[in-house]
């Protein structure tokens, strides 16, 4: 963001884009380097925008393939490419993005809501769109508290 710039200068700039939200998005994290910062160094311990990244993978073949990918593999390194995560990055992250997905026949369907945790016997289950859901308005809260 140019030094004295406001969120008019924003508004302003948004305007001229093409690609949103996508472009928006990366208007604010090529603008303010803190945003950038906290993408990977961040009280949750997650990379905020590779989160981004599968979400919009995700909705996507939800909205165009009724939750179904032919390959997760595929998907999961295009979310790798398309997040810029290293290889060491990409660890923690995969288990994460792997349990949005069912087992077995349902291997390449996207599972969001009451996917069980373990094999422990006490049915313990989390809800997935929760949780993405709570990490991207932290991700939104951090980005407006930075522009303000």
């Amino acid at each position: 963001m140019p030094d004295g710039a406001s969120v008019e200068w924003f508004r302003e700039n948004l305007k001229l884009l093409t690609g949103k939200p996508r472009a928006i998005l990366n208007l604010l994290r090529n603008s303010v380097a803190e945003i950038r910062a906290l993408e990977t160094k961040n009280a949750f311990k997650v990379n905020l925008w590779a989160l981004v990244v599968f979400s919009e993978l995700l909705r996507h073949i939800i909205v165009h393939n009724s939750g179904r990918t032919g390959d997760r593999a595929t998907l999961l390194a295009k979310v790798f490419a398309d997040a810029g995560l290293s290889r060491s990055g990409q660890d923690e992250f995969h288990d994460f993005m792997e349990s949005f997905f069912g087992t077995g026949e349902y291997g390449n369907s996207i599972v969001m809501l009451e996917m069980l945790v373990g094999d422990s016997g006490l049915g313990i289950h989390r809800n997935g769109l929760d949780e993405l859901s709570r990490y991207l308005m932290a991700y939104a809260h951090l980005m407006s508290k930075k522009i303000d």
